[in-house]
This record gives C-alpha cells, structure tokens and sequence, in this order.
C-alpha cells in the first residue's frame, strides 16, 4: 500500500482514464454501489483509485444525461467518509454539471465548513475555480 498523499491533480481531466477492471461505470451499476468502493479506497488509503472512481462515474452520469441520480448523490454523500482530497475531487467532478446540479452548491458549502475545521490554511487554494 503507497502512503496516502495530500497533494494530488484533481481536475476534470485528472482521472479520465477507463476505470479499473473491477469499477464498473454508473450506468451499469447502482451508484451506491460505487460510491461505496470510493469510501474503501479512502479508507484503505487508495487516494487515486477513489479519485478515479468519482471521476469516471460522475462522468458517466453527465455523459448519459443522469442528472437527477448526480443530485441524489450528493445530497446522500457522506463527507465524514472522504478525506481531504476526496472532497476536492468531489468538488472537480461535479464542476463541469453544476448548472445541471441543484444540490452542487450545498455540497460546496458543506464541503468548506469541513475543510475550514480540517485545514483552514489551505482553504482558499484547495476551493480555488471549484465553487
């Protein structure tokens, strides 16, 4: 297992590759299915694979025009699951939809109140193009 790293590219196009052979993407899984590998990754300390898990299902779901299911997750997203870069890349990945995405800006709002507990120097920069 690599040590968990608290720098990593979370943009839209950081984690665009296919998914792994064992991820399947969100329209032929149910979405808490994957969203549940994203909260093991980051438990186990598998920061990149988590990322690339939300990029490629979120991406997934904008592509089939499933914005409505987009929305449920993040009202149902548990923050208290995802760690500092996971709630980043949460942020990354919803950015290109988030005309399409009621629940985006409540999320962005939840998202600051943690990282402002969790890393209050490195707010500004870590929020910087994404709400």
């Amino acid at each position: 297992m690599k040590p968990a790293s608290t720098q990593h590219a979370v943009g839209p196009s950081a984690h665009m590759g296919a998914p792994s052979a064992s991820r399947s993407s969100a329209t032929t899984t149910s979405s808490a299915a994957w969203l549940e590998d994203v909260y093991s990754d980051v438990a186990r300390g598998d920061l990149d694979a988590a990322l690339d898990v939300l990029m490629q299902n979120f991406d997934d779901l904008f592509h089939a025009n499933q914005f409505k299911q987009a929305n449920s997750l993040l009202r149902h997203v548990d923050l208290q699951r995802l760690d500092v870069d996971t709630m980043v890349g949460l942020l990354a990945a919803t950015l290109p939809a988030r005309q399409e995405l009621s629940q985006r800006a409540r999320i962005v709002e939840r998202v600051r109140s943690r990282l402002e507990r969790q890393v209050p120097e490195r707010l500004d920069g870590l929020l910087r193009g994404l709400d």
